[in-house]
Formats: C-alpha cells, structure tokens, sequence
C-alpha cells in the first residue's frame, strides 16, 4: 500500500521493525536512529553489531549522540 515496489516494501518493513523494537525498548526512535547511522560506520565485528541493538542501548547515550 505504502510501497511501489517490493525492493520498497522491504526497505519499509526493515525501518518501521526498526522503529517498532525502538519504542518497545523505551528508546525514542530519532535518536536511536541517529545513534545507529553515527555508529555503523566504525563497527569492525559482530560484537560492534550486537552493542547497537535496542536492548544493548543507554538511554543516556542516545541523548547524547543527538
């Protein structure tokens, strides 16, 4: 409904899951959103990964990152 394609619809689903876990962690999404695309960049291993989850996530640190 929301997407023209399916490359679309997949992109979509993988952002508002991101979005929706977010919220269910208590974490607001724009800043966790901002934490992950100014984190990204310099993970290195799974581990790096698996600190960006919302359960791994600081509350105090998003505020931060903004």
């Amino acid at each position: 409904m929301f997407a023209t394609s399916m490359d679309g619809a997949d992109a979509l689903c993988l952002h508002l899951s991101l979005i929706r876990t977010a919220k269910q962690h208590g974490l607001d999404p724009y800043h966790y959103y901002v934490k992950l695309l100014k984190s990204i960049p310099y993970c290195q291993s799974a581990e790096d990964y698996e600190k960006l989850l919302p359960w791994n996530i600081n509350k105090e640190d998003l505020r931060k990152a903004a």
